[in-house]
């Protein structure tokens, strides 16, 4: 195996092995990009009305601050944008723009969002890949009949 291979292995292992230390709200404070929902690329079609108004997501960020309530828990801003398409209803396009806010806390490489809603909490995950700094939230529930998956990069 050529020298320069084997030092790259050994430092790609070396580094796994190290990620013993658990993650906290420091090594995770950023803001991150929405690059993807539902496993495609965006932009992507959220919502579809046979006569009036398509909703479609063009991109978003989740923010979380580096100041926290614990090591382990944290507040959060997720905000999702894009355009709301009115061309078939005859009607002028608008924004798109949904939004939660709440807090968040940290266990293992899981994460467990929690936003305050009038009707009742919302509840979410997310899955961290320190290697990749990315975040993927699952099973948000934008609406009751919507349910997104998200990806974000920082």
């Amino acid at each position: 195996m050529p020298p320069r291979l084997v030092v790259s292995v050994l430092a790609a292992v070396s580094v796994l092995l190290g990620c013993s230390e658990p993650l906290t709200v420091q090594d995770l404070a950023g803001t991150y990009a929405l690059t993807g929902m539902n496993a495609r690329r965006l932009p992507q079609l959220l919502t579809v009305s046979p006569s009036d108004c398509d909703e479609w997501v063009q991109n978003g960020r989740l923010t979380l601050p580096r100041e926290s309530v614990t090591p382990w828990s944290g507040n959060f801003d997720l905000a999702v944008y894009g355009v709301v398409d009115c061309t078939r209803a005859g009607l002028p396009n608008g924004p798109l723009l949904l939004g939660v806010d709440g807090t968040y806390t940290v266990s293992g490489t899981t994460l467990h969002f929690s936003a305050p809603s009038y009707l009742s909490p919302i509840e979410f995950t997310g899955h961290v890949n320190p290697l990749l700094m990315s975040v993927h939230v699952s099973d948000l529930e934008f609406f009751p009949s919507i349910v997104v998956d998200l990806d974000f990069r920082r």
